[in-house]
């Protein structure tokens, strides 16, 4: 199925692409892919890069190594606790044992002698022999030259559900690949003068290279820009909601400064000048038909909490009721305390 430039072909479901149909669909719903757009936008966890694929014979022990090769042998062991998986993997320079204790009959199920696959893992040393114990693997197809021989191959978040139906690395790329090839263009919501500002490549060109790309520079600019997205989109999000927040007006808090006295008169020690300052900075706020949104910086030890307790009073006093957060239980404990030592005289009515 060919689908146009439009944002209507994006909005496809992906039911209709050529691997996909009901059974997939459902899966892929479980992870919110239900269009083409989803799709494109369910990015790869990582990336296998070629150019640092190694052979077998460059190899030595106590590297980490990514090795593409062949399985030649596989073949289930058992052991007095259960049974344990071995392969045998080669490429044109020589072979390594490679071996699973964990998830083996999955694995088993899921390997095949002949197959290519791409391994990541530890080089051990056994009888003499090279070995790598629980490699991370992919399968590739030899046959898929455009998915799979190219420098940089992408390696997705496969959950239970996309694999019960079927779906491998493999199937997602074949997938993804082809509902790339069937959009001429992805509109860009910036134009050319923009991107030029902004540094960043066309989103068409991300979402490409995103997903399959022969160098690894590419790939790295596409994950800047579609980190760049989400970046200006949510800041963009808070700038609307701050707008439509300060074209409502609200009750002023009046300076009230009966508590606030009393706590001042009863501290140890004098404030100081910042402290002084920024609880000014905050009774003008109260004084605007404004909501106020401040955030106090400093030091451990600064002074912070005081501040917060003289605010909170000038609040209290005009009747209105003020919530203390606190990210941990130690720290809303210390807080209670020191509101409660200040507040001690009003502590019933507070």
């Amino acid at each position: 199925m060919k689908l146009n430039n439009s944002s209507n072909s994006l909005e496809t479901p992906v039911q209709y692409l050529k691997g996909v149909g009901p059974r997939r669909s459902k899966a892929f719903e479980s992870v919110e892919i239900k269009t083409v757009k989803d799709l494109l936008y369910y990015f790869p966890r990582k990336y296998l890069d070629r150019t640092s694929i190694q052979t077998i014979d460059s190899i030595a022990i106590d590297l980490e190594v990514n090795l593409i090769g062949k399985i030649k042998s596989l073949s289930l062991r058992k052991m007095k606790r259960g049974t344990f998986l071995t392969a045998t993997l080669y490429d044109s320079t020589g072979s390594i044992n490679l071996m699973w204790f964990k998830g083996v009959d999955y694995i088993k199920e899921s390997l095949q002698e002949g197959e290519v696959i791409a391994i990541h893992g530890k080089v051990a040393d056994y009888r003499g022999r090279f070995q790598i114990v629980h490699p991370e693997y992919d399968k590739l197809n030899e046959n898929e030259v455009a998915l799979s021989t190219g420098f940089v191959i992408p390696v997705y978040p496969l959950t239970e559900d996309l694999k019960n139906a079927g779906l491998t690395n493999r199937n997602m790329r074949k997938i993804i690949y082809q509902a790339l090839e069937s959009i001429d263009n992805i509109n860009d919501h910036f134009n050319k003068e923009q991107l030029e500002s902004f540094e960043i490549c066309s989103l068409d060109k991300a979402i490409r290279n995103v997903h399959f790309t022969q160098d690894v520079n590419e790939s790295r600019e596409a994950i800047h820009r579609l980190k760049f997205d989400e970046h200006f989109f949510l800041q963009l999000l808070l700038a609307l909601r701050k707008k439509k927040i300060n074209e409502k007006t609200f009750d002023i808090i009046e300076f009230k400064t009966q508590k606030y006295n009393m706590i001042l008169k009863n501290l140890s020690f004098d404030l100081t000048d910042s402290q002084k300052s920024v609880l000014r900075e905050i009774i003008e706020d109260f004084l605007l038909e404004k909501p106020m949104n401040r955030m106090l910086q400093g030091d451990v030890g600064c002074g912070k909490t005081i501040v917060s307790i003289l605010a909170s009073s000038v609040v209290v006093d005009n009747n209105y009721q003020v919530a203390i957060m606190a990210p941990t239980d130690i720290l809303a404990k210390q807080l209670y305390k020191n509101f409660r030592d200040n507040f001690e005289k009003d502590w019933d009515r507070i």
